[in-house]
């Protein structure tokens, strides 16, 4: 599929003249895919591209989440980009170059009472971030430290034998090192309040079709005066049980701006609305009946006003408390 600016297409974009180049935005830090876990990129859709919301991190089973307990998950994930792209798909700035790796702790607990028919459930997220980012205008840096920190502190989880989904808000706070005039950072300098959905369709007990939504609107940047447009992002995954131990499937994230920029109140260029669609595999192994690792791959097919890149994911969940079982779909 061929994702066009306002629409999408089965068809190539046409081979129209391309407009002169407009000149490439100041670029004072890389993208910060910082909450439940992070990936630090530099762009230009959003301010640098930063988005607070982990784009591909929901696909084990996105909208499963686990019975009354205590919870530790851990989130791995490293991402390279060589390449930032234009609205129209090309290469924007030369000798572009961005690596990271990203470890996030989420605690989670799931209480033992029941709203609206629903288990209630609280969370924190707190990533540790080493994110390295150069190019041929302003040299290279690299930075490690606490990224930003988010919380959601009330959703609503949801179980059938066949259908599982939740819902609620979250909040990423500003606790990540910023500063204006570095060229790559590792907080966003500005808060994000987002609604999170997850649903899980079990048609067979093996088979998993999932998917994650997450928007959101974001603050102003009160150093750069710079407020990044809402967005939009998806979480998939089409999963099978092949037997006790294993699951394989593919899985993947499509994001988009939905709003455009501005600066001091005024639109920013034309909006630098960006936009990706990435697609890869992924495999889950159950060590014991509670414990399940799971390594992922995600591969950027398509970028607007974005980085192109790849994602590469190593994720478990330990149990602290007493959790019961675990929902599973049932004949």
């Amino acid at each position: 599929m061929f994702i066009e600016r306002g629409r999408a297409s089965l068809r190539p974009r046409a081979t129209a003249p391309r407009p002169a180049p407009r000149p490439a935005p100041r670029m004072a830090g890389p993208l910060l895919a910082l909450g439940l876990v992070a990936a630090a990129t530099p762009a230009v859709a959003t301010e640098n591209s930063g988005t607070h919301y982990p784009v591909g991190l929901d696909t084990v089973v996105s909208g499963v989440l686990p019975p009354p307990g205590t919870y530790l998950f851990n989130y791995s994930v490293a991402y390279a980009a060589n390449r930032l792209n234009d609205s129209n798909g090309d290469s924007l700035i030369p000798g572009f170059r961005v690596r990271s790796a990203v470890n996030s702790v989420r605690l989670l607990q799931t209480w033992d009472t029941s709203i609206l028919g629903a288990n209630p459930v609280s969370e924190i997220v707190v990533p540790l971030v080493y994110a390295y980012a150069e190019n041929s205008r302003r040299g290279n840096q690299d930075k490690f430290g606490i990224g930003d920190i988010n919380l959601a502190p009330f959703q609503l989880a949801w179980h059938s034998p066949s259908f599982h989904a939740y819902a609620g808000p979250r909040i990423f706070l500003p606790t990540g090192g910023y500063d204006r005039n570095d060229v790559v950072n590792i907080g966003l300098n500005y808060y994000t309040i987002g609604m999170s959905l997850g649903m899980s369709w079990f048609p067979v007990k093996e088979l998993q079709i999932g998917t994650k939504f997450f928007y959101n609107t974001n603050t102003r940047n009160s150093s750069t005066q710079y407020r990044s447009g809402n967005e939009l992002s998806m979480d998939y995954v089409v999963g099978y049980q092949l037997n006790e131990k294993f699951n394989v499937g593919v899985n993947g994230y499509y994001y988009r701006q939905l709003t455009d920029d501005k600066v001091n109140g005024r639109l920013f260029r034309d909006g630098f609305k960006g936009e990706v669609l990435a697609v890869g595999p992924t495999l889950r192994y159950n060590l014991t009946e509670k414990v399940a690792l799971t390594v992922k791959h995600q591969h950027e097919v398509l970028a607007y006003n974005r980085p192109r890149g790849d994602r590469f994911w190593l994720q478990f969940v330990i149990p602290l408390g007493t959790p019961g079982e675990r929902p599973v779909a049932k004949d």
